[in-house]
């Protein structure tokens, strides 16, 4: 018995070609679909991954500018602390007075006027009077201006006396 074979060449090939199309749409969809979803999925962590690095570099970038200002600040700070006059220093800063009023020929007289208050105060007042001549106060005061300690000079009185000049006034050096 013979089958009698109905489907013109045409239609063979459009079935053959369909039927082929399903085929390789099948297996792109069964197969590499799954692959598809994976290159995505790393993908999306490679983006994650440079947003993250780009994060990492910025904070880097802090980092080293926050090391650059902290050296700054403590040698700012360094300089700083020179300025302040602490407790266990009172005597060595009233034997630099006494040093200075002797190279320039003064006769001086010192009066630490809050000397219990100190810690509280924050600062030490000394009452200062000077004997001599013109120029060798000058010096002296000149010479006050650049020490390290930052003193505040207040209450300035000048009297003369002869040949010489009194000059009486009130030293106020900070603490920290």
């Amino acid at each position: 018995m013979k089958l009698k074979n109905n489907f013109s060449t045409k239609k063979k090939i459009i079935i053959l070609t369909t039927t082929l199309s399903l085929i390789v749409v099948t297996i792109c969809v069964f197969l590499l679909y799954p692959y598809y979803s994976e290159i995505q999925t790393q993908n999306t962590e490679i983006k994650d991954k440079r947003i993250q690095l780009a994060i990492y570099q910025e904070q880097r970038k802090n980092i080293d500018k926050t090391r650059t200002d902290l050296k700054k600040i403590e040698k700012d700070s360094n300089s700083l602390s020179l300025i302040f006059l602490e407790q266990e220093d009172i005597l060595d800063f009233v034997d630099t007075l006494e040093s200075i009023s002797g190279k320039n020929n003064l006769e001086q007289n010192l009066e630490l006027t809050n000397i219990e208050s100190f810690q509280i105060d924050k600062n030490l007042m000394i009452g200062i009077t000077l004997n001599g001549q013109w120029d060798d106060i000058m010096n002296y005061l000149n010479t006050l201006e650049i020490l390290d300690q930052y003193v505040i000079l207040d209450n300035l009185n000048f009297s003369k006396n002869g040949i010489n000049i009194k000059l009486t006034f009130t030293a106020i050096i900070y603490s920290s």
